[in-house]
């Protein structure tokens, strides 16, 4: 079970505070011109709840892989994107990004860009 298990979704409390804000808005500035050529592959390491899964879908990305350690945080993110346009988009698998693996992309020999917000 991973510590992140037992908080789940309340976790999206901490997208509220300004520190967020800042957070949110230094990530976009370095990461967005990376998700402007065609068909931008990512893979979002902890990806938790889905919240920069969400918005790197928003910002460009064709498709995204979302991986993190906890059952409860991915159904999460599932449930961040089912309703949006973006679900067809996004996939999200258990695993540790710390245990090398790989997560392959139909039809691809990688990522364009991989990400890892707060990763420990």
């Amino acid at each position: 079970m991973s510590q992140y298990d037992s908080i789940g979704t309340q976790y999206d409390m901490v997208k509220t505070t300004f520190f967020n804000r800042v957070e949110q808005f230094n990530f976009r500035k370095h990461v967005e011109p990376f998700l402007q050529k065609p068909n931008t592959t990512v893979i979002d390491f902890a990806c938790g709840t889905g919240f920069y899964s969400h918005l790197l879908l928003s910002w460009g990305a064709a498709s995204l892989i979302g991986i993190d350690i906890s059952h409860v945080m991915l159904a999460g993110a599932v449930a961040r994107l089912s309703p949006t346009s973006f679900a067809s988009r996004a996939c999200f698998l258990q695993g540790d990004g710390f245990q090398p693996q790989c997560y392959p992309v139909t039809g691809s020999k990688g990522f364009d860009v991989a990400t890892g917000v707060l990763v420990p």
